[in-house]
This record gives structure tokens, C-alpha cells and sequence, in this order.
């Protein structure tokens, strides 16, 4: 039931987003003219007055002045035809149109007809055409041909070595070159003689050239069947595909179709087009510096694959072309609508996005403080395997709640946007008064994605003088790296390398972005812009500047290939307010879906600092399932915020008190699966309760059962962590012997709690851990033995100063796992326990602490055992050391 309430709630926020669209102005043909004869459009142009022009079917060519229609048909003008394949305008204001027998001209008032009998067109069917600096380019079915105002050049395969006569459209550089599409493929003209191009990475000539543009800045857009392509810097032409991949991931562009639809270009030199599949159509912009922005669904103003032109910044659509609509034969729309470009909200909190995918993994990041789902398709991608169309997880965010010093709650926090509830905004915030502004919205609002291969070869580059003397052009990604903040944002923003140590952000000068991993994806965002709609607490006023990073290491074993399944992710909360905050919890919200969502347990393990999902039986069976032998899915916190100063407390779970710069590690954590009182958060103290590991009656979780009494075996000791025990292990705490059903599962986890003064920053590091064992039954040593294992690699790397992991890994590979070498008998005990371990060790020293970190005895074993008598019923924790062996064992004292 929670993901139809969600779809419903999400239907809501999609058309309430919508509505920042204004409606398309429509236009009507008028009667006579919106029948079968003018279904489809052949071309369609928006002239220099901004009158739009359509070429119909089969009657002629309609002109809109705004007011009233115009129609040009055989009967009233030039036309000798009245099917029409092109329109366009030159230099001199000329309209120009390209029938099925032959050319003609219209000036405003006086007609001129061009054919076989009166000129050197080898063909009277003139398909396409293009002007520059008086000079006009025709395409024919059986040739090109260049008209200079007063003779005309016909260039053939008979004459020349362009290879095919099927001319289909043509564009022209400042430059003079002209570009030719043709069934066979695309070919630049110099004067001279006719160069094929082709598409990156050795595929075949690219054919059926549908679409041709050239921008404003030289660059070269194409279409074809096959997909549609951009000019590099290489003189090779990208896939559009390898672009979207940048931002939707590679297992998305597959719902695009650019097949054969048109580009369209503003004033601003930006690109823009339409996708469409059977059910969604939407709009995309791409910058000139290539980034991607996408508005939301255009169905409601747009049916299907539009013709469109982009004319004085106003977007115009057009009925169903012809020959090059995506979807032909779908209905139309007679004539045409209409909309300025700057009422398109390309900004929408319904997006923007991008993906971290650099190894096993395609991760969607979003940057208003969720992640890993499609707010607008209400669609899970945390995609593992990538393209495998399994997901792990469905959606992730951030929470965060705290003290101010009056002793005011502040919370932030996401979860599914329902009714358009957002508590996190894109941009930095003044670092003098706290405050954020929608122009700061709208210039951070992407997400920076960049490589560490594009920045190698930078380094190379420079090094050698190629960035100095022209030859090699630094990339979008290194050129707009947002290393510093205007006015009076921070002059600290993105983590760069200043090559020349100069405090100034220059990549001429050798400086360049400094990230982590192999892939990282970098954003700044804030709880401050708008009231919170999720929470409805208070802000903070808190900049939080996102990092999401992967690594890829080719040569792996099954041991060792975990960091291929595994994505890293950097918070830095910076107080950007006047308030002192105290009792501060940060918190990943986690909504797991393993595969098929319906049959998940959930639980943690504290010593390693994480929380995890797995399937209740061996078979994830099912839609969307994983099958048998199904995956675990971690998430591991693997440094939280600074702890507070000798507060007793083992806060980051290795066995030390109060140790120097202690952080915290995961403090909390608890279930809201819906089974019982822990449900969705409805005010704003529910939120920072559920950080607290509280019901939403404020009443404690305690130890065992469902947490909250019931189930089997409850007890009534407060705890701070639900489903402590190992999975499938029968003495602990976990949800089979709770006597619990597995089921949809949402959780979060807590780290904290910390304190932050103006201007102060803490950071959280944690990754996202996918296990898999494919060799055995889901039991205690395949899956979830590895998953143990894979968590604790993980953290040896990180805790290490993260140093190359492909190497790193290989080496600990060999090192011995974590063995149980001993248990606690009896468990739970109310005066004494004993340890039964699987061989004998000279020395064990031993050290009991309670939940809260605390240490309540230590001392050397004997065969005797531990005196446990005095101990305050509730749940412990006894560290081992023998030798160079260490482990962590959980243990009940009972009541006498």
C-alpha cells in the first residue's frame, strides 16, 4: 500500500509542478484545412517577423501572421505542386519553397519559379535548403545545388565525389563549409571535394542523415535513425546517447527516442529536444557547455514527437511531421502552439539529476538532499548490476535534527516529495547572513560530475604546453568546476588542486578539481531557501556540500571485487547561521527494496557501524526479484561528526573511550516498516525522535520482540539499535525471531550526537555496500558471512587514509576473516558467563561496555568465568583480545 499512496501523492506533485509551464498558446488551422489533406507537415519555419510557416500535406503552405492565416496553394501562387517538402528564409528575407516540381521564391509580394527548364537543378524535388551571406544550398533527390544570386553549381555523383544523390538536409559554418546529410550518411563540403564522417569508437558510417543544425557557436547537431550525434573537438561525432549517459546513466537512455526528431537553438546558443517513447514526452536543454537539463512531461501540451522551431527565445510546435516524426500516425494536432522559452521551468524541484556509474553501480543523485530514485517516474535507480534492472534500493535521503541554544528543535530532512514536500534546496548559502536567493538556485542547480581519467590527461596535457599554446582544450568539467563562490558565498566550495598557489581557482594556470575515486559527482545545497514542506521545523541554516564517488578495479577476485560494488558519499554541514546548535543527529534515511520489495528483513551490526537489508528466505522470488541465492544490500557509516569531548562513551565502536579527535559512528537505528507504532513521520518531533530511536509516542525502543514490547521474546530494556543480532542467527535479535514477516522495508540510521557553532562544519563519510554469494544457501556463511567480511574490507581501506583500493584489497585478500572464535554460554545469563572458544589462548583480556558505550567491567578471563550478578538488566557488549585477534560479542543479563 505505500508505494500506490506515493504514486498517488507523486500524480499530485507532477501536475502541481506542471503548472509552472504555462499553458502552449494554440493555434487552429481554420476550416477546410485540418483534414486529412493537412495531417502531417512536411517542414515548418518561424520567419524573421515571426510568422510561422507550415508546409501541409497536400495543401500548399499556410503563413500565420499572428492574427489571421494566409494560404499558398497551385491555384494562387508559383507553386506547381502543393506538396511541399521545405521552407526557409535567406538572407535577403526571401521565403523559399521546395515542392515535389520544382523551386520557388516569394519575396512578399513578386513569385519566382526555378525547375530543370530554367536552371541547373537536376531534380524538380527539392527536399531541403539552407542560406549564408547570400548564398543559397539546395538539396534535390537526385543532387546538390549551390546558387550564388545570379548562376547555379549542381554537384552529383557524376560530377563529383559526393557519394549519394538523396540530399536530405544541409547546414552551413560561418567558415563556408557546408554540411550535407544523405541516406548514406553525413559529408562536409570545403570547395572543393565531399569528407565523410563517422561516429566515435569505430562504428559504421552513420546513414539516413534526418536532422542537421549548426549553433550559433560553429557546433554541428545531427539525426538519424540510428540516433543523433554532436561534432567533438576531434572532428568525431558523439552519440547523444554517450551525453545522456552523463546525466540519466546508460540503463536510462534507452526510454529516449532522438530518432529523426529536430533540434532547435536560442539566442543563448542552447539546444533543445524532444524525447519521446510510447507514454512520456519530454523536453531537454544542453548548453553549450554540453550540461544536460531536462523540464518535466510535455504530454500535456504536446502530443508525441513534434516538429518544433526555437525563434526570438519562443519554442513552436507544429503538427505531426511527415517523413520525420518519431511516431507517425498518431494523432495531431491541426496547426500549431506556441510558448516562451523562459516560462519553462528548467529548474523544477522535480529535477535535476545525475549518475554515478564508474563501476558495477548506477547510482542516481539527485541535489536536493534525496537520492537513488526518480521523484517523477516514482521509480527506484540504485541500479546493481548496472543495467541488470535490479535495484537494492528504492530511495535515500539525509535528516538532520537539532538544539539550538534556546532549546528550539530544527529539523531537515526528505523522504518522497509527497505534495511537493521539500526541505533542501541547490545552492551555497551568504556567509554573512545566512540567507539563499532563487539566482543562486538557478546558477547550482546541477550536480558536477567528473572523472579521474579526464583529469590525468589534463595534468598531462598542461605538462607538456598543450593547455598553454591552444592545442588542447580544457574540458567543461575542469573549466567550470564551482572551486569558488561570488559575492558573498564561500571562496570554498569544490576541492581543488592551485597548482601555482595563488588562492585563485585558474585551470590555465594548471589548477584542477580534486576528488575521490575514480568518478566523483559534487553539489551544494541548503535548508534555507523556502519553509520546509517535509518537516515543517525550522531551518538551520546549513550549507551542506554533497560529494558521491566511486572506484572501478578491472582485475578483481570474488573476494576482493566489493569495491566495484560499492558507492562513497562526503556530507559537510557548514552552520551558515547565528545559532549555537547542541544534540545534533544526522541521518541516512533508507528505503530498501531487495529486489522484490515485499519480502526483506532488515537489521545492523553495531560494531561495524552499519545497517543492512536481506531477503527472507533464499529466494527472491517475484517481480523484480533477485532470484536465488539473493544479494545484501549495507549502508556503513564510516566516519560521522566529531564526538563530543570525555563523554565516556565508545562512540565510533572500536573498542576505545574517549580516544583523541573521537568521531561518531552509526549512534542509532531503528525501523519504520509500517507493522506496528513506528510508521511515517507526521510531525516535526516524529523526525528527530526517529534519529533518537524513539516511537512516535516518545516512548523508548526496547530490546527484543518488535522493539516495542510485542513479538517474541521482548524484554523491557531500553535500546538504541533494532535488530542487533546477525541474520538468521537463533540467539540474537533479529526480525525471524522477533516472529516477524518480511516486508517492505524503510529505515534510518543516526550518527551523533555532535555541536556546531556559527561557521563551523562537521563532515559524515559513508558507502553504500552490495554483497552477493552466489555459490551457497543464503545462510549464515554465504551471503550474509560475506557481507560481513566485504563491510570490514571496506573499512580497513577507509580507515587506512583510503589509499588505492585495487591494491589495497589485493593485498588484505589474504589476511584471515573475523572468525568466531568464541561464544558467550549461557546468553542470555543473570549471574554468570563463560567463554567457549575454539581453541585455547594463553591470555584473554575482556571489556564489557553497555550500549551507550560506556565501560562497565574489564579484567583478564579465567575458567572461572565473568561475574555478571551486579549488572542492570539490558544488552552488552564484551570486547575479546587474544594474541592479535579481536572480537565483539553481544550478551543479555536477564533479571534472577
Amino acid at each position: 500500500m505505500r508505494k500506490l499512496y506515493i504514486f498517488i501523492v507523486l500524480i499530485i506533485t507532477f501536475f502541481s509542478a506542471d503548472a509552472q509551464i504555462n499553458v502552449f498558446n494554440s493555434v487552429n488551422l481554420p476550416t477546410g484545412y485540418n483534414g486529412s489533406n493537412s495531417r502531417y507537415n512536411r517542414d515548418f519555419i518561424v520567419d524573421h517577423l515571426g510568422r510561422q510557416w507550415i508546409a501541409l500535406r497536400d495543401s500548399g503552405v499556410g503563413m500565420y501572421d499572428g492574427n489571421t492565416w494566409t494560404f499558398f496553394s497551385k491555384l494562387n501562387s508559383a507553386l506547381q505542386n502543393d506538396t511541399v517538402y521545405s521552407l526557409s528564409e535567406d538572407i535577403f528575407n526571401n521565403i523559399w519553397m521546395g515542392s515535389k516540381e520544382g523551386l520557388v521564391k516569394y519575396d512578399g509580394t513578386n513569385w519566382t519559379l526555378y525547375n530543370k527548364s530554367n536552371t541547373q537543378l537536376p531534380s524538380d524535388t527539392i527536399t531541403c535548403a539552407a542560406h549564408k551571406n547570400g548564398d543559397s544550398w539546395f538539396g534535390t533527390a537526385k543532387g546538390l545545388v549551390f546558387y550564388d544570386g545570379i548562376s547555379w553549381t549542381q554537384y552529383t555523383t557524376s560530377n563529383s565525389n559526393l557519394p549519394d544523390d538523396s540530399i536530405q538536409c544541409i547546414g552551413i559554418t560561418s567558415n563556408g563549409y557546408v554540411w550535407i546529410g544523405t541516406i548514406s550518411g553525413v559529408y562536409r563540403f570545403d570547395g572543393l571535394s565531399f569528407t565523410p564522417y563517422y561516429a566515435t569508437a569505430n562504428s559504421p558510417a552513420l546513414y539516413d542523415i534526418r536532422t542537421l543544425l549548426i549553433t550559433v557557436n560553429e557546433a554541428v547537431w545531427i539525426s538519424s535513425p540510428g540516433g543523433s550525434y554532436y561534432l567533438n573537438n576531434s572532428g568525431e561525432f558523439n552519440s547523444l546517447d554517450s551525453l545522456l549517459n552523463d546525466s540519466l546513466g546508460p540503463c536510462n537512455v534507452s526510454i529516449i527516442n532522438h530518432s529523426g526528431c529536430l533540434f532547435g537553438e536560442d539566442s543563448l546558443g542552447n539546444i533543445y529536444f524532444t524525447s519521446t517513447n510510447t507514454a512520456i514526452t519530454n523536453l531537454y536543454k544542453i548548453t553549450p557547455q554540453l550540461s544536460v537539463f531536462l523540464t518535466v512531461n510535455l504530454n500535456a501540451y504536446i502530443n508525441k514527437c513534434y516538429q518544433f522551431r526555437v525563434h526570438n527565445n519562443t519554442l513552436y510546435t507544429s503538427s505531426l511531421n511527415y517523413r520525420y516524426s518519431c511516431f507517425g500516425g498518431f494523432p495531431y494536432f491541426p496547426g500549431f502552439k506556441f510558448i516562451p522559452l523562459d516560462s519553462i521551468d528548467f529548474h523544477t524541484p522535480l529535477f535535476f539529476a545525475n549518475n554515478l556509474y564508474i563501476n558495477h553501480v548506477n547510482a542516481r543523485i539527485l541535489n536536493r538532499g534525496d537520492m537513488h530514485w526518480d521523484p517523477v517516474g516514482q521509480t527506484p535507480l540504485y541500479n546493481v548490476p548496472v543495467c541488470s534492472g535490479k535495484v537494492p534500493i528504492y530511495a535515500s535521503s539525509i535528516w538532520i535534527g537539532g538544539l539550538d541554544q534556546t532549546g528550539k528543535l530544527h529539523t531537515s530532512a526528505m523522504m518522497y516529495r509527497q505534495q511537493g514536500a521539500i526541505d533542501f534546496y541547490p545552492g551555497p548559502l551568504d556567509t554573512i547572513t545566512g540567507q539563499a536567493d532563487s539566482i543562486s538556485l538557478r546558477n547550482y542547480d546541477r550536480l558536477w560530475k567528473i572523472n579521474k581519467s579526464t583529469i590525468d590527461e589534463f595534468k598531462i596535457n598542461f605538462q607538456n604546453g598543450n593547455v598553454g599554446n591552444g592545442t588542447y582544450s580544457i574540458p567543461e568539467s575542469i573549466a567550470t568546476w564551482p572551486a569558488a563562490g561570488t559575492g558573498n558565498h564561500s571562496r570554498r566550495l569544490a576541492p581543488y588542486v592551485d597548482y601555482n598557489s595563488d588562492g585563485v581557482y585558474q585551470p590555465n594556470d594548471g589548477d584542477y578539481p580534486q576528488i575521490k575515486g575514480d568518478q566523483e559527482l559534487w553539489w551544494v545545497f541548503n535548508d534555507t531557501l523556502s519553509p520546509h514542506t517535509e518537516t515543517n521545523g525550522p531551518a538551520f541554516g546549513m550549507e551542506i556540500h554533497g560529494e558521491a564517488y566511486a572506484y572501478n578495479c578491472p582485475l578483481t577476485t570474488s573476494q576482493t571485487d566489493v569495491i566495484n560494488y560499492t558507492t562513497f558519499y562526503r556530507y559537510t554541514l557548514i552552520n551558515r547561521s547565528s545559532n549555537t546548535y547542541d544534540s545534533i543527529k544526522v541521518g541516512l534515511w533508507c528505503d530498501f527494496d531487495l529486489g522484490n520489495a515485499s519480502d526483506d528483513n532488515i537489521g545492523c551490526d553495531t560494531m561495524q557501524n552499519t545497517f543492512f537489508a536481506y531477503n527472507g528466505d533464499n529466494d527472491d522470488d517475484g517481480a523484480g526479484g533477485y532470484g536465488l541465492n539473493p544479494p545484501m544490500q549495507s549502508v556503513t557509516v564510516l566516519e560521522g561528526p566529531a564526538a563530543y569531548i570525555n563523554d565516556g562513551l565508545d562512540n565510533n565502536h572500536n573498542g576505545l573511550t574517549d580516544e583523541i579527535n573521537e568521531t561518531a559512528g552509526l549512534s542509532n537505528f531503528v525501523s519504520l516498516d509500517g507493522n506496528f507504532a513506528m510508521d511515517l513521520p507526521q510531525a516535526t518531533d516524529d523526525y528527530y525522535g526517529y534519529l533518537n530511536s524513539l516511537w512516535l509516542d516518545e516512548v523508548p525502543i526496547t530490546y527484543g520482540g518488535n522493539g516495542r514490547g510485542g513479538g517474541t521474546n521482548p524484554t523491557t530494556i531500553p535500546t538504541k539499535f533494532m535488530f542487533s543480532g546477525a541474520p538468521y542467527d537463533p540467539s540474537g535479535w533479529n526480525r525471524a525471531n522477533a516472529g516477524l514477516q518480511p516486508n517492505d522495508m524503510r529505515v534510518v540510521g543516526s550518527s551523533g550526537p555532535f555541536h556546531l557553532a556559527p561557521g563551523e562544519s562537521q563532515t559524515i563519510d559513508f558507502a553504500y555496500i552490495y554483497t552477493r554469494d552466489t555459490t551457497g544457501p543464503n545462510g549464515l556463511y554465504t551471503s550474509v558471512a560475506k557481507n560481513h567480511d566485504d563491510v570490514r574490507r571496506i573499512r580497513e581501506w577507509f580507515d587506512a587514509g583510503s589509499p588505492d583500493p585495487c591494491t589495497f584489497l589485493s593485498i588484505k585478500e589474504n589476511n584471515t576473516p573475523n572468525e568466531k572464535y568464541c561464544i558467550v554460554n549461557p546468553n542470555p545469563s543473570s549471574d554468570r558467563i563463560f567463554l567457549n572458544c575454539k581453541k585455547e589462548h594463553e591470555k584473554i583480556t575482556y571489556l564489557i561496555r553497555d550500549l551507550m558505550g560506556r565501560t562497565i567491567s574489564s579484567g583478564i578471563y579465567s575458567t572461572s568465568g565473568i561475574d555478571i550478578s551486579k549488572l542492570t538488566p539490558q544488552l552488552y557488549i564484551i570486547e575479546l583480545q587474544f594474541a592479535n585477534k579481536h572480537q565483539s560479542i553481544k550478551f543479555v543479563k536477564n533479571e534472577k
